[in-house]
């Protein structure tokens, strides 16, 4: 195996073995000042559900986000999925975070680790933040956005749109859009 691919492997291995503790023992968590609040997980997820549980019965809950999100329960999603879609958005973030980060030398695997274990990673993934969504939406977007095929980078604004529609920062992405690069980097 080539030595590139090995510290991307034992980057993949140790970040998922890292993770893997902090789920059994999160308690460790503390030492980066992160609580899971009254002991659960995925707490900003629960609300994001919580919330659009109330709309679907039309009450109003107060919400941090753009109403698209309300719109989780036409998804056939409730409360009772909180565990499942945290974990979803979880796992979703650390696959697109190890397609982007490729460490080539032990230097660089240690750096990359650290920066998906530095504390404000870990208190997003602790709380399945709608952030580490719109990472990966974002990724999609550049993705689109380098790819050879003028048909699929005329999708990228669309990308960014529902992103931006989601939360209103990765509107600065539609900057990058007419300097994309006309063949894969």
């Amino acid at each position: 195996m080539r030595p590139a691919r090995r510290h991307w492997f034992g980057f993949i291995l140790l970040t998922v073995g890292s993770y893997a503790v902090l789920w059994c023992r999160p308690q460790w968590l503390a030492a980066w000042g992160i609580r899971l609040p009254q002991g659960r997980w995925f707490v900003d997820t629960e609300a994001l559900l919580i919330a659009s549980d109330a709309h679907a019965l039309g009450r109003d809950e107060p919400l941090w986000y753009s109403d698209w999100w309300l719109r989780m329960h036409a998804l056939g999603l409730d409360r009772g999925d909180t565990t499942a879609l945290g974990l979803g958005i979880v796992v979703g973030f650390l696959v697109v975070a190890f397609l982007v980060l490729r460490p080539r030398s032990l230097p660089e695997l240690v750096f990359c680790w650290l920066v998906l274990c530095s504390p404000v990673v870990l208190l997003g993934v602790n709380r399945a933040n709608m952030d580490l969504f719109i990472f990966d939406v974002l990724a999609l977007a550049g993705w689109l956005l380098v790819h050879r095929t003028r048909f699929v980078r005329w999708l990228a604004p669309v990308v960014v749109a529902f992103a931006a529609g989601l939360k209103f920062y990765p509107i600065v992405a539609a900057a990058a859009l007419p300097f994309a690069p006309q063949a894969r980097r």
